[in-house]
């Protein structure tokens, strides 16, 4: 998509389906937009989770623009951790509160 014949594919793609998704999919596009300008040698994987965290966890990448951050790698690893922590807190059972500690819910 490096030329103008991947633009209209590109705004296809942005904007097709669901029109709640839009907004997601067009904030992800300029966030790429953004990133890939500092960065254009950053390796695929970290390009594509960077991208990816612009969609879903959109104060992560916020915070980290705003402190400055610019190397692709690091927005890529702080988007796998999140998620990471993510998967972890959707793992833990039982509810939260006294009755339980954080480590006694981690591992169970």
């Amino acid at each position: 998509m490096g030329d103008a014949r991947g633009l209209p594919l590109l705004c296809e793609l942005v904007f097709k389906d669901e029109p709640s998704e839009r907004r997601r999919r067009y904030m992800m596009v300029l966030f790429a937009s953004r990133r890939l300008v500092h960065d254009p040698a950053a390796a695929a994987r970290d390009a594509i989770d960077t991208i990816r965290a612009g969609g879903g966890l959109p104060a992560l990448t916020v915070a980290l623009e705003r402190a400055g951050v610019t190397d692709m790698a690091t927005f890529a690893a702080a988007a796998r951790r999140a998620a990471t922590l993510s998967k972890m807190s959707r793992t833990m059972t039982g509810p939260p509160g006294p009755s339980r500690s954080f480590r006694e819910r981690w591992r169970s």
